[in-house]
């Protein structure tokens, strides 16, 4: 918890330090882009988490759509995807975050666009072999480079951290000794995103 705070107190010093700055940048006038993508890669538990000693590392993949609202500086991102966790015992976990999320453009003059985000949303879990499934509040905090691979077309990577706050719940009644954890999950992805407006 202390990271995700830390955290995002970085990406508001940033953007409160850089925001003048990156005006500079913007040499046109806005006009609306909207851009719609897809990733795939790694996904796994936070390493040294609870989940980490259950749970492997396995593969997953997304998309998202985000445009450049408020400004060309920041970006809105809605998204989803879906994960699978195996074990190698019987326990298996399948989840499907939904979020939105505000994207910080980093100023700098490179060929490579380099993005901060954080947002919120919720996460559907369905976990083995107990059969149950619920949606859980999330966080997230995400780092992304990219860059131009023509016109229409950006390739890049990304790093999501989603934050699942389950320390709500109650143990079942048929297992009151249960512990109920927050779940902490990393994501790798190669991403792809097309430019619909240019």
């Amino acid at each position: 918890m202390r990271f995700l705070l830390r955290f995002c107190l970085l990406i508001f010093f940033l953007a409160s330090a850089f925001t003048p700055l990156a005006a500079q940048f913007e040499e046109e006038a806005w006009k609306f882009r909207p851009q719609i993508g897809l990733w795939f890669g790694p996904v796994t538990p936070v390493p040294g988490t609870a989940l980490s000693q259950v749970l492997n590392t396995n593969l997953g993949g997304g998309l998202f759509f985000r445009f450049n609202l408020p400004s060309d500086t920041w970006r809105t991102e809605i998204g989803s995807s879906y994960s699978y966790y195996d074990s190698r015992g019987s326990a298996a976990l399948h989840s499907v975050p939904v979020y939105g999320a505000v994207n910080y453009t980093l100023p700098l003059n490179l060929p490579l666009t380099f993005y901060g985000k954080v947002g919120s949303g919720a996460m559907y879990l369905k976990n083995k072999p107990e059969e149950r499934e619920n949606w859980h509040p999330l966080g997230l905090l995400g780092f992304e480079a990219s860059f131009p691979a023509g016109k229409w077309v950006n390739i890049g990577v990304r790093i999501d951290y989603f934050f699942v706050y389950e320390d709500y719940l109650k143990p079942p009644p048929e297992n009151p000794n249960f512990e109920v954890v927050n779940g902490h999950l990393l994501k790798f992805g190669l991403m792809v995103n097309f430019n619909l407006v240019r």
